[in-house]
């Protein structure tokens, strides 16, 4: 007879052969896998809106489940109280889960080369004590081992605000984003918006785009446009291409900064567009003098080589000479300016004087020559 014909009906369908009761059972697991399968790969919000989500199902099979197996309307109540507190701190743990792991994608302070500075001897064991040096004490030493690249206040933005406002030359625009994922990023990529608009480039839209990288990396990137190549090489492999000035001016001025900074193709990216990524903030170990002192000789060794390029356009009286011996004078005042490394403050001024001198010559070539001149022997001072 059907169950929904008239007296002697079949008995009820048992609770754990009910639709609602599988329904929640699905539901649950369903929520909470896809929640951590997302929140443990790089979508923590995503994953843990989605662990949340599985609460409600889960309750529902609890629900059903205590009420059809435990007739006694007590236990049966005591159950699905208990089975409730265990399904919620299950679902802690698996938001906690997820936090870990997004926050374990930055690099963590306690993770920096402090931990493995060689430890003092006792004193009982060296013969004599020495007197702590005044110039570079081991606290200072210290201080300066981690540095937050993305943090620039004070003296830093000043000299941020001199590097990336060196190019006299058309400027390429430059399109800011972050990874869509890191908030961090994005604020990082917001400051720096500001600070090259300031330095008078021009900004694709005036906004931070939020990317998804198929290969996410710290620190900044410069991706420029590029063909599009059909070799399919690995990702630990690229195609060389040359800088135009603009990514050349970028290029110097972060890796100054010492951000790390890395470079990218985008064969879709606009011609006269180059874009300026940022990824979570590295924790980097800052400069000694002596080590700021050496990136500037290596910069000043490329600097004199390229003066050659300035010198046939001089030689040829090239309408883009002038412009092109400023740029290439005024790049080399402002980091031998901005150092900060103990420079002789005489060498500034010498070549201050030769650059004023060399825009009264009414020979260019002389001048860039004896530019030239003077700053190969900084370089070779600077051995």
């Amino acid at each position: 007879m059907s169950q929904f014909g008239g007296g002697g009906g079949m008995p009820p369908t048992p609770w754990y052969k009910e639709n609602p009761f599988w329904g929640g059972i699905s539901g649950f697991f369903t929520f909470a896998i896809a929640g951590l399968g997302f929140g443990l790969n790089g979508y923590p919000t995503l994953g843990r809106w989605l662990l949340w989500v599985a609460a409600p199902w889960g309750t529902m099979a609890l629900w059903l489940s205590c009420k059809g197996a435990i007739r006694n309307k007590r236990v049966s109540i005591a159950g699905i109280v208990g089975g409730f507190v265990f399904l919620i701190t299950l679902l802690f743990w698996g938001d906690r889960s997820i936090k870990h792991a997004a926050s374990s994608s930055a690099p963590q302070p306690v993770a920096q080369p402090i931990a493995v500075q060689p430890l003092p001897q006792p004193a009982q064991s060296q013969p004599k004590t020495q007197p702590q040096s005044a110039e570079n004490p081991p606290a200072e030493a210290q201080r300066r081992l981690l540095l937050k690249p993305y943090n620039l206040t004070g003296r830093r933005r000043d000299i941020f605000l001199v590097l990336s406002n060196t190019q006299l030359e058309p400027r390429d625009t430059i399109r800011v984003g972050c990874i869509g994922w890191s908030e961090s990023s994005c604020v990082a990529a917001g400051s720096f918006l500001l600070l090259l608009s300031q330095a008078g480039w021009k900004i694709d839209s005036n906004r931070v785009f939020r990317l998804e990288p198929s290969i996410p990396s710290d620190g900044m990137t410069i991706a420029a446009r590029t063909p599009v190549y059909t070799d399919n090489l690995p990702p630990h492999l690229g195609h060389w291409g040359a800088m135009d000035a603009s990514q050349i001016t970028i290029w110097r001025a972060f890796t100054w900064m010492q951000i790390p900074t890395g470079v990218s193709g985008d064969p879709n990216m606009p011609e006269g567009t180059i874009g300026v990524y940022f990824g979570p903030e590295p924790t980097v170990q800052s400069r000694s003098a002596g080590e700021t002192r050496k990136q500037l000789h290596d910069l000043l060794t490329v600097l004199l080589v390229t003066s050659v390029a300035v010198e046939k356009a001089c030689s040829v009286a090239d309408d883009t000479c002038t412009m092109q011996r400023r740029q290439w004078t005024q790049t080399i005042s402002a980091y031998m300016e901005y150092c900060d490394c103990g420079l002789n403050a005489a060498w500034l001024t010498k070549w201050k004087s030769l650059a004023a001198s060399g825009d009264l010559e009414n020979d260019p070539l002389k001048a860039i020559q004896d530019q030239k001149q003077q700053l190969a022997k900084f370089v070779a001072a600077l051995k």
